[in-house]
């Protein structure tokens, strides 16, 4: 971000290589790696309903908005409610964040959280500030067939392929 930058640093988005494999202090020249600037997509969570209320532990993630690109960052908000997503602009100037998906809605107070998406958001240095809405029950169990048989789709076109319906 701007701040590093007049201190004389950059940031820059990481870099992943797969198929090294080192022993306990071995070293290895892996050549000359190209490394793209990356910034960083800074935030609070807070509770809707009590905005005096950070929310730490609710994962944040994002894409790139372009095609084609299979790429995942993700974070997890601090005690403060506070996160900050490395992202490259180099890769793409707009990302599709979802901030409390299904898999990291559960704040560190023990609650749960309903998912937001922001499609399409352009990276800028500007904080984001969201009020996420506490969940209100949770369904939770395990579908089984009465015999303990393979689960089928009940009816239709489908009738008889591996599958469950549940209807609430």
């Amino acid at each position: 971000d701007l701040a590093f930058l007049a201190q004389g640093s950059q940031n820059y988005g990481p870099v992943s290589l797969s198929g090294l494999i080192l022993q306990p202090f071995e070293r290895q020249d892996v050549g000359i790696i190209e490394l793209n600037q990356g910034t960083s997509l800074k935030g609070t969570l807070v509770d809707k309903a009590s905005p005096s209320t950070a929310l730490g532990g609710i994962k944040v993630t994002a894409r790139p908005a372009v095609e084609g690109v299979d790429l995942l960052v993700e974070t997890f908000s601090d005690a403060q409610g506070a996160f900050t997503l490395w992202v490259s602009t180099f890769v793409s100037p707009q990302y599709n964040v979802v901030v409390a998906p299904r898999d990291g809605n559960l704040s560190s107070g023990g609650t749960r959280y309903a998912e937001v998406e922001l499609a399409n958001l352009l990276i800028t240095t500007t904080p984001l500030s969201l009020q996420l809405t506490a969940l209100r029950g949770a369904v939770t169990g395990q579908i089984l067939t009465a015999d303990g048989g393979a689960l089928a789709y009940p009816f239709g076109d489908d009738k008889g392929f591996t599958a469950a319906a549940l209807f609430l």
